[in-house]
């Protein structure tokens, strides 16, 4: 969450907010060296100072997702009724595990990767259709 700007987070609302939040995401960890950043996690999966890091991190994104999802049923974007935080938990994770996958895929856009991830879970539970766009 360092490198994201906590004001455009903030900014962020319902459906299209999730795809911002994929964006913010997507330009805090492109990077050249994100298989070696990769490597380390799985190094220094031990150390508590590490772990408390990360799953503050892996925290903060449920929140942020939590209250997407909430504006996004509110907002008549996604249809009433899901548990948003069983749903937060899961992009979340979805998140993770795509960033991971991204590492050792030949794309070469991680927006893209993510986005496309997060549309097909979303997919039954829209209401109305986003314009998506990535770079």
């Amino acid at each position: 969450m360092e490198k994201m700007n906590t004001a455009k987070v903030s900014e962020l609302n319902g459906l299209q907010g999730i795809f911002g939040f994929l964006r913010l995401i997507s330009k805090s960890v492109d990077s050249k060296r994100l298989g070696e950043h990769l490597r380390w996690l799985g190094t220094e999966a031990e150390d508590p100072k590490v772990r408390k890091k990360v799953a503050s991190y892996f925290a903060e994104t449920r929140r942020i997702f939590y209250r997407l999802i909430q504006e996004a049923i509110a907002n008549r974007e996604l249809k009433a009724g899901l548990d948003a935080e069983d749903l937060a938990m899961t992009l979340e994770a979805l998140v993770q595990g795509s960033i991971f996958q991204f590492g050792f895929l030949n794309e070469k856009n991680i927006e893209r990767h993510l986005t496309n991830r997060i549309s097909s879970v979303l997919q039954p539970y829209l209401i109305t259709r986003p314009a998506i766009t990535t770079k």
